[in-house]
C-alpha cells in the first residue's frame, strides 16, 4: 500500500507537467494523441502499481487522474500559444499542488473561517484528494496536523473530478473557438489585402 500511495502521489505531477511538455512538443492533433498516450500509460503502470493496494483502490485513481489530465490540457489549449499554454499550466498546477502549504490561518480567525481554509485548500490540491481518497489523513502529516480532529469536511474525488472535465472540456473548446475566430480574422485580412493590391 505504502508503494502504490507513493506512486500516486507523484501522479498529479507527471500528468500535470508531461501534458502541457507534449503538447506543447508537438502542437495540434499529434500533440493530443501523445498526451492521451502518456495518460494511458500512466494508467497502465497505475494497475501494475495497484496489486498492493486495497481493492476498490484503483478505479478512483484512474478516474481521478484522467478527469486531471483533461483539467491540465484545457489549461494549455485555451491559450492561442503552446509556450504560453505550458507556463499557465504549469504555474496553475503548482498552485493546485501547493494549496496546503500556503493557506494562511491569521491567530485572529473564527474556527468556521479556519475550517473553511482548511477545506478549499484540501480541495484545490489533487495530491491532497488523491492521499484522501486512499485512506491517508493528510492533515497530521501537513502543516495544519493540529487542526486534524476537528470537523474538517474531506475532499470526495468525484465532484472534483467532474468540476476537472467541465473546466477542462470549456476551456478546451474555448481556445479553440479563439483560434477559428483569429485564424478566420487573418484570413479575411489577407483577401483584403489582395483585393486592395488587384485594384
Amino acid at each position: 500500500m505504502t508503494g502504490f500511495r507513493v506512486w500516486c502521489a507523484l501522479l498529479p505531477l507527471l500528468v500535470g507537467f508531461g501534458v502541457p511538455a507534449l503538447l506543447t512538443w508537438r502542437p495540434g492533433a499529434p500533440g493530443l494523441r501523445a498526451s492521451a498516450l502518456f495518460v494511458a500509460a500512466l494508467l497502465i503502470a497505475t494497475i501494475l502499481a495497484s496489486f498492493t493496494a486495497p481493492s476498490g483502490a484503483l478505479l478512483p485513481v484512474a478516474l481521478f487522474i484522467t478527469a486531471f489530465a483533461v483539467l491540465v490540457a484545457g489549461l494549455h489549449l485555451v491559450w492561442p500559444w503552446p509556450i504560453a499554454g505550458q507556463i499557465a499550466s504549469g504555474l496553475v498546477v503548482s498552485a493546485m499542488m501547493g494549496s496546503i502549504f500556503y493557506i494562511r490561518l491569521e491567530p485572529d480567525l473564527d474556527l468556521p473561517a479556519i475550517q473553511q481554509r482548511i477545506e478549499l485548500a484540501l480541495a484545490l490540491s489533487p495530491y491532497a484528494v488523491l492521499m484522501e481518497t486512499l485512506g491517508k489523513d493528510i492533515l497530521r502529516g501537513a502543516l495544519y496536523s493540529d487542526w486534524a480532529d476537528y470537523p474538517i469536511v474531506r475532499p470526495s474525488w468525484q465532484p472534483i473530478a467532474l468540476l476537472y472535465v467541465l473546466i477542462g472540456a470549456a476551456l478546451a473548446a474555448l481556445g479553440r473557438l479563439t483560434a477559428r475566430l483569429t485564424t478566420e480574422a487573418r484570413n479575411s485580412r489577407s483577401l483584403s489585402d489582395v483585393s486592395r493590391r488587384a485594384r
